[in-house]
């Protein structure tokens, strides 16, 4: 996806998230990363799509935290696709299935895909193999 054509990947994700236009996405706080909605500048991003009554999602959820913790390089981000507010990106990653796991180039390029449970050491090792973390 050009530069051009768009503000920034990040902008159209809050965008998107917010429910609101692309162009002139709404003001958002900035929170923690591992939180359930980040604002990124022009760094990759790994997006978790969750539900509550998935028992392998809340396994990954401490491994998912402490990852962020663990790597600075990159923008965790986890979705609940139980809550109405964010029903709507599963639709739009064409998630099927949770977990699923979108390592995201800074541009907004899916790099890798991942489906179902992931242990800490795998996530680990995608984002060493994409070279986004030692």
């Amino acid at each position: 996806m050009p530069r051009a054509l768009h503000t920034s990947f990040a902008a159209a994700f809050v965008a998107l998230a917010m429910g609101c236009d692309a162009k002139t996405p709404k003001k958002t706080e900035p929170v923690k990363q591992g939180s359930t909605l980040a604002q990124t500048t022009d760094r990759p991003m790994l997006l978790v799509f969750s539900r509550d009554y998935c028992t392998p999602c809340q396994v990954m959820k401490p491994w998912i935290a402490e990852l962020a913790e663990e790597v600075d390089t990159i923008d965790v981000v986890t979705l609940n696709v139980d809550r109405k507010k964010y029903e709507h990106l599963g639709g739009f990653f064409k998630i099927s299935a949770v977990p699923t796991l979108l390592y995201l180039e800074a541009d907004g390029h899916i790099a890798r895909r991942t489906n179902g449970l992931a242990k800490k050491s795998q996530m680990r090792s995608v984002l060493q193999e994409l070279r986004w973390a030692r």
